[in-house]
């Protein structure tokens, strides 16, 4: 990155006397704790449990990690993050924190690779009321390459045991300056104090992105700060610079639960992350990246590995000119390159926002790539044949939903299309989505579109028609109280694609040998399925069954919808934190006849359920009559949201409820 120095060294010195110091207090709590290293006392050794929860097999007396920068002449500034942990075991389950593995990146191309350096330990222990020291040792940490983008350093602490106390240390260097390393002020234990610091040269400004629910306070002080560096003729040189100096401390922080139907627990687990928004890089010019969606796409856009790969059409020219003539219309021009990428990439389960090494033309050549090159390359294609795409920046789920300007929280591209004025994405990782088909994994919040001017749409990618499940049963009740029949399930939406993306990773004989197990059938026979237009599966079985049925005396007692039953509330928790996200709204139908012997008669019947909850949030019925020997039983259930406010979790948990004790009641036949 290309700053003029002198310009900072003459002009911002003056500002010396100008610069004030500042307080900001985001909240406010008492930190009180014993935060330095080498202070292990025989209290802390002979501590059996942590008072604020007693159920954590460890617990994080305090976590403390300070960013620095440093300069260098030829690679100008890079960031050191210095670390420093001092962790309890508490009972045996937390031995396995005995070692740790810190990634680093090492996936560059024009910067020099991330390093972890200054790595060291001490385990403490009390033997015999005396404390004792073990020193990590050079076997006790080795590295290994993951991939091409990221390697490991594994760390093995010296003769821990229940009661110990671990002391580490380590340092990272990175000149990614583009980010810092994320701080994690909360863990899967119980964290006591957390402290992080970033001592930022204000040609730099970032964007501190705070997750989670644990209270941080935050301190901001301005300064001056003196770099000194040597250049390669071994003459020392300075530069100084203004300083921001800010300090995030947490308190008491509980282990993080995950929580089930949250997508996004990264969003909700407690950090920090800071994203570069702007450089000022002379008295004139300030790089802006990520002030405004504006910026944050026109900087994308002028990454090599990004805006430079969509603009190359050499490689696919001649494959595509065989197929594509001005006798297609746009759509069936869409149509047409779109499954034309999907059969000739596969994608190699890498997400990234750039491409690879070689881009797009050498993904092309192997036909395998990452997120990046795929759909880079759709987006490419589809310019070079007057269709108007853009590549567009999101995130998969189980990623943070990126709420505000910035390049990180992204890992994933897309293409976006406009049909009849709405935009439609597409993803071409995926063998089998179509347009505006995608697969599950990319339906997390907003996709954000990426051109060289900076013009940039928002496009939602959270589906707002329910997707349904419809299941069909005519079946028969014999004497021995033996059930059989004809099922025709049909899927389509999202539930087509879960429905698709299971049958990909099994056979026919499998995926019947699954439904055989989850309604403890006889035996699934007469097995096939089309798929449809507009994104539908059908399936037809027939299935035979008799231990849905209780036979006592002279009566019959089967549940309403006999082995499709749910039985079990997904929501068992007494309180909700975080919010329920169910990926797409939902719509599940059910309609089974059931004929029963002529020597039977009804004696009783579940009673019919109407149910809304308010605000259109969702709904249940059920229905159960009787015609001569027939029983016909209807239930279906919506939920209208992809994602609910951990406030309407009760509200859920009762909805769920009532559906499943509905389904547990019993119609009861009694012989004449």
């Amino acid at each position: 990155m290309d700053i003029d120095y002198h310009f900072f060294k003459q002009f911002l010195s003056k500002m010396k006397n100008k610069l004030g110091y500042f307080v900001l207090l985001v909240s406010t709590c008492c930190f009180s704790q014993n935060v330095q290293l080498g202070k292990v006392t025989k209290s802390e050794l002979e501590l059996k449990k942590y008072e604020k929860d007693t159920s954590a097999t460890a617990v994080y007396l305090f976590k403390k990690a300070i960013t620095k920068f440093q300069y260098f002449e030829e690679r100008g500034f890079c960031s050191v993050t210095s670390n420093q942990i001092k962790l309890k075991i508490l009972k045996k389950d937390g031995l396995n924190l005995a070692s740790v593995k810190i990634p680093f990146y090492v996936g560059y191309k024009f910067l020099e690779q991330d390093a972890v350096k200054e790595v060291n330990a001490i385990v403490y222990n009390l033997e015999n009321g005396s404390i004792t020291q073990n020193k990590l040792s050079g076997k006790g940490k080795f590295e290994q390459n993951q991939n091409e983008y990221w390697s490991t350093l594994s760390v093995v602490f010296p003769n821990v045991k229940v009661g110990s106390i671990i002391e580490f240390t380590y340092t990272l260097e990175s000149d990614n300056i583009f980010t810092l390393p994320e701080f994690d002020f909360q863990e899967n234990i119980p964290v006591a104090y957390a402290e992080y610091v970033t001592q930022i040269p204000q040609i730099y400004s970032y964007l501190g992105m705070k997750y989670g629910l644990p209270e941080v306070l935050v301190t901001k002080k301005a300064g001056f700060e003196t770099y000194s560096f040597e250049n390669k003729f071994h003459q020392s040189g300075y530069l100084d610079f203004p300083l921001e100096t800010t300090t995030y401390k947490a308190l008491d922080v509980p282990s993080f639960e995950n929580e089930p139907f949250c997508s996004n627990a990264s969003k909700f687990c407690g950090r920090i992350s800071h994203e570069l928004q702007y450089v000022i890089k002379s008295a004139t010019e300030v790089n802006k990246l990520a002030l405004s969606w504006e910026d944050v796409s026109k900087s994308v856009y002028k990454e090599n590995n990004f805006g430079k790969e969509i603009e190359k059409y050499q490689y696919f020219e001649n494959d595509l000119s065989q197929i594509i003539n001005d006798n297609l219309t746009e759509f069936q021009k869409i149509e047409t390159i779109f499954s034309f990428v999907q059969q000739r990439m596969t994608w190699n389960e890498k997400k990234s926002i750039f491409t690879s090494e070689g881009g797009v033309s050498k993904a092309y050549e192997n036909r395998t790539g990452n997120s990046a090159d795929i759909n880079l390359m759709l987006v490419g294609m589809l310019n070079h044949f007057k269709i108007s795409a853009f590549a567009g920046l999101s995130t998969t789920l189980g990623s943070a939903v990126a709420d505000f300007p910035n390049r990180t929280s992204f890992d994933f591209v897309m293409a976006f299309v406009q049909i009849d004025g709405q935009w439609v994405p597409l993803d071409a990782t995926s063998k089998l989505s179509k347009i505006n088909f995608l697969p599950t994994r990319d339906l997390n919040g907003n996709g954000h579109t990426i051109s060289k001017i900076g013009q940039t749409f928002t496009v939602s990618l959270l589906p707002e028609a329910p997707s349904t499940e419809t299941t069909y049963f005519i079946g028969e009740l014999d004497i021995e109280g033996k059930i059989s029949g004809k099922t025709r399930r049909v899927f389509n939406n999202s539930f087509a694609m879960e429905y698709l993306q299971n049958q990909e990773k099994m056979n026919e004989t499998q995926y019947k040998e699954q439904l055989e197990k989850k309604w403890n059938a006889n035996e699934i026979t007469e097995f096939s399925k089309t798929l449809e237009p507009k994104n539908t599966i059908t399936e037809v079985f027939s299935i035979s069954q008799k231990s849905s049925m209780d036979v006592i005396g002279n009566k019959f007692f089967f549940g309403p919808l006999l082995f499709f039953a749910e039985t079990s509330n997904p929501f068992k928790a007494e309180k909700r934190k975080y919010p329920i996200d169910i990926i797409f709204p939902k719509q599940k139908n059910y309609s089974l006849s059931i004929t029963f012997p002529k020597e039977y008669a009804i004696e009783s019947l579940p009673k019919p359920v109407n149910l809304k909850m308010p605000d259109n949030l969702g709904s249940f019925q059920f229905n159960c009559v009787a015609d001569g020997t027939k029983v016909q039983i209807t239930m279906r259930y919506y939920l209208n949201k992809c994602r609910y406010d951990a406030s309407d979790y009760d509200l859920l948990k009762t909805f769920f409820k009532i559906a499943i004790d509905k389904q547990a009641e019993k119609i009861v036949l009694v012989k004449k």
